[in-house]
């Protein structure tokens, strides 16, 4: 029996790959300049809070720059995503509602990517998800009601987040 499984899974797994490169080579073909500078790219950052030093750790997928977009991605081969899974209203959902899991783990990983790159602070950069079970929604991004600009005041926002979290 799990000889079986596992071959369904993995013939599940190829026909999402499959999928998503001809995605991506669709894209190409019509024009999209895409630059890959991580895959599977550990990240990490210290994070100050009171007298105890922790070290934040992830795990990126991919960051890559798009048609002149910084973009900071993670793979989902799961479930598909959905825009409110990746969209908040006011910073303390970050922390406080479970369902903002993948939003979290996005967000984290732009906080560990701009703190080590500290030059693209301020530049067009976008924190998402591609969704391998839903590729015509392309990169689900991150947004704080329809947009969320990655700057200093982003950053501290997110951070705030992490020390309730760790607090």
């Amino acid at each position: 029996y799990n000889e079986g499984k596992n071959y369904l899974s993995l013939k599940v797994a190829e026909k999402l790959t499959v999928s998503f490169l001809k995605y991506e080579t669709l894209i190409l073909e019509e024009g999209a300049e895409v630059e890959i500078i991580y895959k599977e790219q550990e990240l990490s950052c210290n994070l100050q809070v009171e007298d105890i030093c922790f070290r934040l750790v992830g795990n990126v997928d991919r960051v890559d720059i798009y048609n002149g977009t910084l973009r900071i991605i993670d793979y989902k081969s799961g479930k598909a995503v959905s825009d409110k899974d990746l969209s908040f209203k006011i910073w303390d959902e970050i922390a406080d509602d479970p369902e903002k899991d993948k939003l979290f783990q996005v967000l984290m990983y732009a906080y560990l990517f701009l703190k080590n790159n500290p030059k693209y602070i301020n530049t067009d950069v976008v924190a998402g998800i591609f969704s391998f079970r839903n590729l015509d929604n392309g990169l689900q991004i991150a947004a704080n009601e329809g947009e969320l600009i990655f700057d200093n005041n982003t950053l501290d926002a997110f951070e705030e987040q992490l020390i309730r979290i760790i607090n």
